[in-house]
């Protein structure tokens, strides 16, 4: 049974030796790098650049991941990436050694070079390979931040949708409550564009108040304006002002404030103070570029002025939105075979991955019913050996017992086993004679009672005693009366002692006297200057010496007390 235990702990070892990756070692700056990339990407980069000459020198796959990370910061930072062959570079190395989670970063850095590029359908190509490795990876942030390209980059609503919950749900594993916050908040955007404003508000509330719990500023100030606009689309006036209130106490720091002021220009128009409106529509036209805005903003300029009959104002804003929609039209014409590739692509890769998921686990089932074929192979072949050997044991002794009952010589040793016997009986007869009467071992063990007593009313057992509980350690000649006061009050004890074992040191000598003199282990440490474990082997080691046995420490003690 032994045998088959440690050839499975064996087989479990070479698996595991198998299945471990080979990891490098980084240099110091760069593992603090990846460490706070996501929190604190500017930091991260100057780290980078400053071993970025350096890093020549260190192992190739350092390298690589080196231009991995820095990749990483300049994106996270909105630096552009001039070119993407280092990028290649890394795909080309971890596609050869088999780097799961490091090649799905690569095809997302490949991804984000075509995403700035403005080379859509090459961008969601690479997103989508990166999908490939999802499955196996425990980088749930970035897996979030795959899906939310994808999903930033389809105009297919439900596949929309369908991205960004993903990608929450991935940042809810890696814990990321910031970015999970803006993830909830693109969720809410994607039902508001689809005039789903019930969804959009309930996950528009859960971005905001995300964003208080976290007392992240930047967020609160947006999803201000973007609550105001939902609560507005469900004619929610009074949630919609108070919503736009906080926003102008919290106002934005950076300068795109268009969907604040159409925001407001809204509410003013839902409660008829069309002045205000028109005000706050025109400062929006002059703060956006967005397409969208424009169009919500002339529509609502359009009628405004149509209820005040200004018809020269009226004509500029059809002009404007007539302009608008041959604009989106040439926009939704040149986008249109994007999005379909996008889309198409999304679906050949998910039906891919799951036909590989297939294999992947036909492969394992393989792998598994291998190994167990081969250990039971391995188990039945060492049973049988076991079996094997013990037949021809039987048989052998056997035959010898066979032998022995037909041997006179057998008769010979149980003669003189009885011989032994009688020579031992009358051994224990002469000791029995020798034992002392029942009144003298009485009268000695009231001696060694007396004796034992006075011994523990001793000054020199009671020094021993105070000195262990105040923490403090005997002199020499203290120890000394200690052991004087031991043969006294146990029969010359030491000499005993050492009649069995000349060659005790001095430490060993003092705990045997202790022992003698009841001390628990916990005192006999605290005499010694030794902690409790290292006095309870050293026990151990003595009573090997003693007795050329090993034992435990009780079986010292028994052994003293005996003595």
């Amino acid at each position: 049974m032994r045998t088959i235990n440690k050839l499975l702990v064996l087989v479990l070892a070479l698996l595991t030796i198998a299945c471990q990756e080979d990891k490098q070692s980084y240099p110091t700056q760069m593992q603090r790098a990846e460490k706070i990339l996501l929190k604190e990407p500017i930091t991260a980069l100057s780290m980078l650049d400053s071993i970025k000459k350096m890093i020549k020198n260190q192992p190739i796959e350092a390298q690589r991941y080196y231009d991995l990370l820095l990749f990483r910061a300049n994106d996270i930072c909105y630096i552009p990436h001039p070119s993407n062959d280092t990028i290649k570079k890394c795909i080309t190395y971890y596609t050869k050694h088999f780097d799961n989670d490091k090649l799905m970063t690569a095809y997302y850095c490949m991804g984000c070079y075509y995403r700035d590029k403005k080379d859509y359908v090459k961008a969601s190509r690479s997103y989508q390979i990166a999908l490939n490795y999802v499955r196996q990876s425990k980088d749930f942030a970035l897996v979030g931040r795959i899906y939310n390209q994808l999903a930033s980059l389809s105009d297919i609503p439900k596949e929309k949708i369908s991205f960004y919950k993903k990608s929450s749900i991935s940042f809810a594993r890696a814990k990321d409550d910031l970015t999970l916050m803006y993830s909830m908040r693109d969720i809410a955007t994607s039902f508001s564009s689809e005039n789903l404003n019930d969804s959009a508000i309930y996950y528009g509330e859960k971005a905001y108040n995300m964003a208080l719990s976290l007392k992240d500023s930047t967020g609160i100030q947006v999803m201000d304006c973007q609550m105001a606009d939902y609560y507005l689309k469900t004619s929610k006036i009074n949630q919609a002002k108070h919503m736009l209130d906080n926003a102008l106490i919290n106002p934005h720091d950076n300068n795109d404030n268009s969907l604040y002021y159409l925001d407001w220009g809204e509410y003013y128009q839902a409660v008829n103070k069309n002045d205000s409106a028109t005000y706050y529509y025109n400062k929006c036209l002059k703060s956006t570029t967005d397409i969208n805005f424009k169009y919500s903003s002339y529509k609502a300029l359009y009628d405004i002025y149509k209820k005040k009959h200004d018809f020269n104002k009226l004509i500029v804003c059809s002009d404007s939105l007539l302009s608008i929609d041959n604009e989106n039209d040439q926009i939704v014409h040149d986008t249109e075979v994007t999005k379909q590739n996008i889309h198409f692509g999304v679906k050949r890769i998910e039906k891919e991955n799951s036909r590989l998921n297939v294999e992947i686990g036909f492969h394992k089932i393989l792998i598994v019913c291998l190994i167990v074929v081969i250990l039971a192979f391995t188990i039945a072949g060492i049973t049988l050996k076991k079996m094997e050997r013990r037949r021809k044991e039987k048989l052998k002794k056997k035959i010898e017992d066979e032998i022995s009952k037909t041997s006179s010589a057998m008769v010979e040793e149980k003669i003189k086993r009885i011989n032994e016997l009688k020579e031992k009986l009358e051994q224990h007869n002469k000791e029995l004679v020798a034992l002392p009467n029942m009144d003298e071992l009485m009268a000695q063990k009231e001696k060694n009672k007396v004796a034992k007593n006075e011994f523990f009313a001793s000054p020199a057992y009671n020094l021993l005693l105070n000195k262990i509980q105040d923490g403090k350690s005997l002199t020499d000649d203290q120890w000394k009366d200690f052991t004087i006061a031991v043969d006294k009050a146990f029969d010359n004890f030491n000499a005993r002692l050492k009649a069995i074992y000349s060659k005790l040191s001095e430490r060993e000598v003092r705990i045997c006297n202790m022992i003698k003199a009841d001390f628990n282990t916990e005192q006999m440490a605290a005499a010694i200057c030794c902690s409790q474990s290292n006095t309870y082997n050293i026990r151990r080691r003595l009573y090997k010496k003693l007795t050329a046995k090993s034992g435990s420490a009780g079986d010292l003690n028994t052994l003293i007390a005996e003595l």
